[in-house]
């Protein structure tokens, strides 16, 4: 109630969760949550535009996976179905937002640069 008095739209709108376990499809509330995360493909160096991305579940439903932010990520039709469902593509979404795929002959591809060692 204090936030949506004292804010202008678009932040007055009721707080939804991001996170609702299992559902059938993907609510809009946590689409638009992944889309303004991710913005292009999620799929490392792909950069493909939102228009020709799916919302995809990292860890499909049926082996648990929940429905949530952190569980969904952007990828471009290419990644999404030949990629993860035909080639068996395994994709991690790190804490900071980068992400990493793993083939299925052991490629690594990687979203980010490796980390680096400070000295100083």
């Amino acid at each position: 109630m204090l936030r949506a008095g004292l804010l202008e739209a678009p932040y007055n709108t009721p707080s939804l969760p991001l996170d609702i376990g299992y559902s059938d499809g993907i609510p809009a509330h946590i689409r638009r949550a992944v889309l303004l995360r991710d913005r292009t493909c999620a799929w490392p160096r792909c950069g493909r535009s939102a228009v020709y991305c799916d919302v995809h579940h990292l860890r499909h439903k049926k082996d648990g996976g929940a429905t949530s932010a952190k569980d969904c990520v952007l990828l471009c039709q290419f990644h999404h179905d030949v990629c993860i469902h035909r080639q068996g593509w395994r994709l991690i979404l790190h804490p900071d937002g980068t992400t990493t795929a793993y083939g299925p002959h052991g490629q690594v591809l990687h979203s980010h640069s490796p980390p680096t060692i400070r000295t100083g």
